[in-house]
């Protein structure tokens, strides 16, 4: 094993980045070396180069490698010669993979530096390290994420009446612990929701697997609607519930499931007496429960007995338009295409697609392409798992993730998005770009960055002859960013259709 030797000192400290008291399997920190040249420099001058050194390689071999094996990187094409007497500094980093499959637990490792010294007598190789042993890299799987539970009753009133049918809307969000860094929170995905009411027996499991997306760290949230009947004969008085989630953690290691401990709510529906119009004693409640996505396009329950029909000029349908060939169609201020309704996208425009999923969004960028366009997605869901969803083939993808690769784009590169959109628009004849992650932009920079890169996006279209269509949620904006967003942008606010039960109940009433 090599060792230091002596009349061609260096000064070396180390340290791993990022700094964390443990590191996950899957991830790749770096060990950060920083090199000091400690030789004296001496009063017999040879040349500019005399007393100098140059760091050529590091290396590294941690206890989980095989004997001899070793993670190395030269650095000898952006290392600079040292000056002598402390003067010359130079920082280099080694990045380290944690094996995916590694076990949680304490490992040793040791170092090694090489480099040249530039002496009177000629250029002399020398090593730095690798015969002292440290036993400090802590690898662990436990990630620090935990599911935040929130709930609300609906309707919102003080209290009910047995036999009342009502939704517990629970919201789901995958929080930055306390202490936590955002590194440590990973992606989760909520797969069941276990309530128990306090009148019930037997708690009450519904997957919603199908319907659930990736929450990202910070802000994400997703809601969902569980329809639930009190029992007929319920005592007046105050019952509570526990709330229990069990969700699957993308980690770097792999997909994990996992279950949060239950949350318990302590008089969450408070009932006043009321006479009881069927004997049903001890219903259970899951024969009633059914859920939705409260963030999602998909619905599966009725909260109304009627819905009123909407009052849509054209009974709901946008108004023609010309197809995506550069001229001119008619312009409005709001588009409200009704369900499976396509209708055509023009260049020199970037639209606001107001929905919950980007349903209509991506209808109207497959029409677009269909047209003629090249298209570019910017999605905040990985591809992968759009595609089991949505039908789109796109000539560009990027991912929007703080995980470096290709193909990704880091969420609070603004500037690095806008250029990439730039080439992208500027090597097609015609381009369509749709960008489905506005809500995750938002949270990861501020609304007031997001729209400046709008407006941008805004001149640029017209100075391009292109189109961009923006996908948001408008549920988690206030009205004036919503405002704000619009001074920009055609408008499109698909219109949701009625339940067929809905529908069934006024034609015979009628």
């Amino acid at each position: 094993m090599p060792v230091e030797a002596d009349g061609a000192p260096i000064s070396v400290t180390f340290g791993f980045s990022p700094a964390k008291d443990a590191y996950y399997p899957g991830t790749e920190p770096a060990v950060e070396f920083t090199v000091v040249n400690t030789q004296p420099s001496g009063t017999y001058v040879y040349d500019d180069l005399a007393y100098m050194e140059k760091v050529l390689n590091v290396s590294a071999h941690f206890s989980w490698m095989a004997a001899g094996e070793t993670c190395w990187s030269n650095v000898s094409a952006i290392s600079e010669w040292l000056e002598p007497d402390g003067a010359g500094v130079g920082i280099y980093n080694l990045p380290v993979p944690v094996p995916t499959d590694l076990t949680a637990g304490t490992y040793s490792y040791y170092l090694i530096v090489e480099y040249i010294a530039h002496t009177a007598w000629g250029n002399i190789t020398y090593y730095w390290g690798g015969d002292v042993t440290y036993h400090d890299f802590y690898v662990t799987r436990t990630a620090a994420n935990e599911p935040a539970v929130t709930y609300a009753v609906s309707p919102d009133q003080d209290d009910y009446r047995a036999g009342d049918e009502a939704v517990l809307e629970v919201t789901v969000s995958n929080p930055v612990p306390a202490g936590a860094e955002s590194d440590d929170v990973f992606p989760l995905r909520v797969e069941t929701i276990t309530v128990m009411f306090a009148w019930d027996a037997a708690p009450v499991e519904t997957d919603v697997s199908d319907l659930s997306p990736w929450l990202e760290q910070g802000l994400d949230n997703q809601t969902y609607e569980l329809a639930f009947s009190l029992p007929e004969e319920l005592a007046e008085g105050g019952y509570g519930l526990t709330i229990t989630i069990s969700f699957t953690l993308d980690a770097p290691w792999g997909e994990e499931d996992s279950t949060s401990d239950g949350t318990v709510y302590e008089h969450a529906v408070t009932v006043s007496a009321g006479p009881a119009v069927v004997d049903l004693a001890g219903v259970v409640v899951a024969s009633a429960l059914l859920v939705a996505v409260g963030a999602g396009g998909a619905v599966l329950y009725r909260r109304d007995r009627r819905r009123r029909s909407r009052e849509e000029p054209n009974g709901g349908k946008a108004a023609t338009q010309t197809a995506f060939n550069g001229l001119i169609g008619q312009a409005y201020p709001v588009i409200r295409p009704t369900p499976g309704e396509h209708f055509p996208v023009q260049r020199g425009f970037i639209y606001l697609v107001k929905e919950k999923r980007p349903v209509t969004a991506f209808a109207m960028f497959n029409d677009a392409m269909a047209q003629g366009a090249a298209g570019m997605l910017v999605v905040r869901e990985h591809p992968d798992r759009l595609r089991q969803v949505y039908r789109f083939d796109a000539k560009t993808i990027l991912w929007l993730t703080r995980r470096a690769g290709k193909d990704h784009n880091d969420p609070t590169e603004l500037s690095l998005l806008s250029l990439r959109i730039s080439k992208f628009v500027e090597s097609a004849e015609r381009a369509v770009v749709l960008i489905e992650g506005m809500e995750y932009l938002i949270t990861q920079n501020d609304f007031e960055a997001v729209l400046r890169f709008v407006n941008h996006m805004h001149d640029f279209v017209v100075a391009h002859d292109c189109a961009v269509i923006f996908m948001v949620d408008p549920r988690v904006l206030s009205t004036r960013e919503l405002a704000l967003l619009e001074r920009s942008a055609k408008i499109v606010e698909p219109v949701e259709p009625a339940p067929a039960e809905a529908q069934v109940t006024e034609k015979a009433e009628a």
